[in-house]
């Protein structure tokens, strides 16, 4: 286009000032992702800084490509300590040396993409009166940061995969998915747009792109979509739900979505990281059963106990939905002379404190954390890497907006492409089968 370097020149210095402050906060509003990331939040004057030691391990860190090769990222596995030690006498041999147990992953870097689009009317008309000169490029700016930061925190909650849910039901108008009473309602919220794929292949079944949620009935379970178009690349009307298992997803993410923390609780036959707990068992994360009970100390009493068994003798933070939680904290109310404790993580988010390790440390609230489970984190057994510390705009023509044809419509794209890594899973803990204080 003739004038195209012209018309878009005037937000490029913008867009990427902005960029830059968002790059920095935009881990903060979600507890797990922000704790992964290295978050650090003032209480007083609620400044973001970072911890050197945690957070994303970016590829310009990598100055000797020990961990990057193009898409790949490779870290170093101990699946055991070392061994061999022995007490000797003097005038006996010390033992032979017995090699560390030791492997490595790859795993390939996963990409979201955040696209929007703006007209240039609306670009120009939002400049009038007392608003900013540039509100509607800072509004969805700020949005794509906000809604690239929610679904990674979603993403690395579960099970690599992106889904969110299961149909269970079979609905010939094609437009109610059954999900289950247990589903995650916080996460499955009317106004939110997903993919209804097949799950054996992650195929359309029919009309099943980009379908927007129009309502929930949370004690039946089930789930409405709208029938109307929400995007060129999206269906209409009604999904082929008969005679198909599907499932709901995160859009445009099936076989690409991050790996999740709920990947490591393995069980035998079913490779994590290339590795198969049957052959190492010593590996795997640990589990208690929570038996439909509400969340108790003598619970994580034994998640302590296991996890102490493999050198982890505290976690840095629980993470559980707040139905799990506040069943927690409601089981101390009737104790008189109980005081519940909170303590703040460096992220800020705070919660009740749990003291049966070696360390106290808190059991957060996160909104989305999967229902009915809390698990014990600890940080120096995850790691999250990456190309760049945060989502940033695709650039690579020169500048931060483009034409597509002969339209006064431009779209930015926001891409973060990243990883979780997991290199001790046998110092996390999930309990499992919980009961919840409420439904959502």
């Amino acid at each position: 286009m003739a004038n195209d370097a012209a018309l878009r020149a005037n937000f490029d210095n913008f867009m990427y000032d902005l960029q830059g402050t968002l790059q920095r906060l935009f881990p903060r509003d979600n507890v797990f992702l922000a704790e992964l990331s290295g978050v650090i939040v003032d209480s007083n004057s609620g400044v973001v800084d970072y911890a050197q030691n945690e957070g994303r391990y970016t590829r310009a860190m990598d100055s000797n490509r020990e961990h990057f090769d193009g898409e790949q990222v490779r870290f170093p596995i101990m699946t055991s300590g070392l061994q061999a030690g022995g007490f000797g006498g003097e005038t006996t041999s010390w033992n032979e040396p017995i090699p560390i147990d030791n492997t490595k992953a790859t795993v390939k870097l996963a990409q979201w993409v955040q696209p929007f689009a703006l007209s240039i009317a609306l670009e120009r008309d939002s400049k009038s009166g007392s608003r900013s000169a540039m509100s509607a490029v800072e509004m969805y700016t700020t949005e794509a940061y906000a809604s690239t930061a929610w679904a990674e925190d979603v993403a690395l909650q579960r099970n690599g995969d992106a889904k969110l849910a299961a149909n269970s039901g079979s609905d010939t108008n094609g437009l109610v998915v059954t999900v289950g009473t247990s589903a995650d309602w916080d996460v499955l919220l009317v106004g939110n747009v997903y993919d209804v794929l097949k799950t054996s292949d992650g195929s359309d079944p029919g009309n099943g792109l980009r379908r927007k949620i129009a309502s929930v009935d949370h004690s039946a379970g089930t789930v409405t979509f709208s029938t109307t178009q929400q995007a060129s690349d999206g269906g209409f009307g009604n999904i082929t739900l008969t005679s198909n298992t599907v499932g709901i997803y995160l859009p445009g993410s099936y076989g690409n979505a991050p790996q999740g923390i709920g990947q490591a609780v393995t069980v035998s036959g079913t490779p994590f990281e290339g590795i198969d707990v049957a052959n190492t068992p010593r590996w795997t994360a640990q589990t208690v059963a929570g038996g439909s009970a509400a969340l108790t100390d003598a619970m994580l009493l034994k998640g302590a106990y296991l996890a102490r068994g493999q050198g982890a003798g505290y976690h840095d933070f629980g993470i559980a939905h707040p139905a799990v939680v506040d069943d927690y904290i409601t089981s101390k109310s009737p104790t008189v002379y109980y005081q519940p404790q909170e303590t703040t993580l460096r992220s800020g988010f705070s919660g009740i404190v749990f003291q049966g390790a070696d360390r106290p440390y808190p059991i957060v609230k996160a909104l989305n954390a999967p229902r009915k489970k809390c698990r014990l984190i600890r940080k120096d057994a995850v790691k999250l890497y990456g190309d760049s510390v945060g989502p940033a705009f695709i650039d690579d023509d020169g500048s931060v907006f483009r034409f597509f044809s002969r339209k006064t419509v431009k779209e930015a794209d926001l891409l973060d492409r990243f990883q979780l890594a997991v290199m001790a899973p046998n110092k996390l803990v999930e309990i499992t089968a919980l009961a919840e204080a409420y439904t959502p």
